[in-house]
């Protein structure tokens, strides 16, 4: 730390800055405890006052952590006290910045302690643009009394009626018209916040409105979601055409999809995956039960509500482990067509009449109405 720099701007009391005015920086002793002088400067022609300390040439170790901006005259009139500090890159110089500052002159007024003993005069208060602090406190000096106040609504003498005005008695013109102004801005404000109230209150009711749709619609996603897994439980044993399977569920999911879209906020069931696993007999009926499982099932995706029309896209079924009747079902549901080739198979190695592979392959897009080559297991008892 090798410097200390002293930074102000003083103004005048008709809010102009206040140029070549001579002033004091002072620091507290605590050998002495006394304001000890450590350097003098003098504002600009543009208010500022920059002065400079070397601090290797003070007894650190006798100054207090305080500083204070003062003014020629007796008892010391006092400008600023207490200047927001701070250390100044890598030189470390400190910065002492008392800010801007407007001058009272001669209304400076005297400064009591505790005990009731004058200590200063105060000679400067922190600058409010466009308030001419030294202006209220000349008023303030010669007329003590500052004034009656009138409210809204208030028969005057003249039996007139004043609304939301403010009648200020005794005052200087300029400090009423600060005070009306100010009540203004107040009025205003107090405005500006009933208005924020009344939409924050709409917004919150908005927001309970549309959380209750939201839960009401959830339920009854959840209503929907349970039929369907209800479509799905089928009694256990028992045979069912597979087609008489994929309409049921079909239905089942429309009437849920139905459901959904009756909400202000609607919700929609995509695509749906059945995966049927269970024993398969050759005339296309299936008898469902992880105990009656053989290998044999079907995977198909459904799109409650919608249609296949020529010239569009269907995903392909898988229909791989299905007898020919099976899979000749199962792609006339969605749309498509079996295509059959057969291929010699080692008795152990497969089930005769059982699909082996299959071209498109499971979950490809393929245009409504093709062919889809199935090939069975063509198993030999020699």
């Amino acid at each position: 730390m090798a410097n200390l720099i002293i930074l102000a701007r003083l103004f005048s009391s008709d809010d102009q800055a206040l140029q070549r005015h001579p002033v004091h920086i002072e620091a507290f002793d605590l050998t002495s405890r006394q304001w000890r002088p450590l350097t003098k400067a003098q504002s600009d022609a543009e208010g500022f006052i920059k002065a400079t300390t070397d601090l290797r040439q003070l007894s650190l170790e006798n100054l207090g952590p305080a500083l204070r901006l003062v003014e020629d005259g007796q008892p010391v009139r006092v400008l600023s006290s207490g200047p927001m500090l701070s250390i100044q890159g890598r030189s470390l110089d400190i910065l002492a910045d008392f800010g801007e500052i407007e001058c009272l002159g001669e209304v400076g007024f005297p400064r009591i302690d505790s005990m009731g003993e004058k200590r200063d005069t105060l000679a400067g208060l922190a600058r409010k643009k466009g308030l001419h602090l030294a202006s209220i406190l000349r008023h303030m000096t010669t007329n003590p009394d500052p004034g009656s106040f009138v409210g809204r609504n208030t028969v005057q003498p003249d039996t007139t009626v004043r609304s939301d005005t403010t009648t200020r008695l005794n005052l200087d013109p300029k400090i009423a018209a600060e005070l009306e102004s100010m009540h203004t801005i107040n009025l205003h404000n107090i405005a500006k916040l009933s208005e924020k109230d009344r939409i924050i209150a709409t917004k919150e009711h908005e927001l309970g409105l549309t959380t209750g749709e939201l839960q009401g619609a959830l339920a009854r996603a959840s209503e929907a979601e349970s039929k369907l897994a209800e479509a799905n439980k089928l009694a256990r044993g028992q045979e069912a055409d597979i087609e008489d399977v994929f309409t049921n569920i079909g239905i089942k999911l429309n009437e849920a999809n139905t459901s959904l879209k009756t909400s202000s906020n609607p919700f929609r069931i995509g695509v749906v995956k059945v995966d049927l696993k269970g024993a398969l007999s050759e005339d296309g009926s299936i008898r469902l039960g992880s105990d009656l499982a053989d290998g044999s099932g079907v995977s198909v995706e459904m799109t409650p509500g919608s249609t296949t029309p020529e010239g569009s896209n269907v995903i392909v079924p898988d229909v791989t482990g299905l007898t020919q009747s099976a899979v000749h079902r199962v792609l006339r549901s969605v749309g498509l067509r079996l295509k059959t080739a057969s291929q010699s198979a080692r008795q152990g190695k497969a089930v005769h009449g059982q699909s082996l592979l299959q071209t498109p392959s499971a979950g490809q897009s393929t245009p409504h109405g093709s062919e889809i080559l199935v090939v069975f297991a063509n198993v030999s008892n020699t």
